[in-house]
């Protein structure tokens, strides 16, 4: 089969190991300019072994947009990978897929000392709706310490029909740690619906009109507004 130019191109820069001499952004234009296809499916998983994290997180990063046993395999073998993001990048791949393999390896990373870690292990349960999920999840909460992590179980507990769990969405908005309240906005955003959405409104008007607010927490806050107001029509 014929390579296009920017594969073979792209292909060189994936093996590249050594971490400063790997420009993502030309990665990311030549995968851009590849046809999307089987075979460059094949060469990020080619190059998924890479010493260089850099280019692990990049490839898992994309991978997500392909399916296949053999992405979910690359993935599930590189939740144990060293390097946080790449971890998370397979999580997020890992999100498609709804077998008892990929759901018990996900409970797993909810035992990681890596609290972001857990918390996208837990948001990815939120789809995989079940009886037993739920149950694990609120054990999960009983014993977990960390407010990141359990803004994440209870956006999951939230999603599997637990609605009174929205109270303890909103109220992570008076955390102190900013890391906490944008996780839990992103969350809020992503459940909203026409009945929630005036109380997560006023919510994160309220907390967007606190004085000191962090700029960051404040432009996420504003950020969720607009969307919002844009996806139920308010003027």
């Amino acid at each position: 089969m014929f390579r296009q130019h920017e594969l073979i191109q792209l292909s060189d820069l994936l093996s590249i190991t050594a971490k400063e001499d790997f420009e993502i952004i030309k990665a990311e234009e030549l995968l851009e300019a590849c046809t999307k296809d089987d075979e460059l499916k094949f060469t990020l998983l080619h190059y998924s072994e890479s010493l260089n994290a850099e280019v692990r997180h990049f490839i898992f990063e994309n991978l997500w947009h392909f399916s296949g046993k053999d992405v979910r395999t690359a993935a599930l073998k590189h939740l144990q990978d060293s390097d946080t993001i790449v971890q998370i990048d397979c999580i997020e791949i890992l999100n498609n897929y709804d077998d008892i393999e990929v759901i018990e390896a996900l409970k797993c990373k909810l035992a990681d000392r890596d609290e972001l870690i857990r918390c996208f292990a837990a948001e990815s349960l939120a789809d995989k709706k079940s009886s037993k999920i739920l149950a694990f999840l609120f054990e999960k909460v009983k014993t977990e310490k960390s407010e990141l992590v359990l803004t994440g179980l209870y956006y999951a507990i939230y999603t599997q029909g637990e609605m009174q769990f929205l109270e303890k969405l909103l109220h992570q908005l008076e955390s102190y740690n900013h890391r906490v309240i944008i996780r839990a906005l992103l969350m809020l955003e992503a459940i909203s619906d026409k009945k929630n959405y005036p109380i997560i409104l006023e919510a994160t008007q309220n907390l967007a009109s606190k004085p000191g607010v962090p700029i960051s927490v404040f432009e996420k806050a504003n950020s969720v507004i607009d969307n919002l107001n844009n996806t139920f029509n308010i003027k």
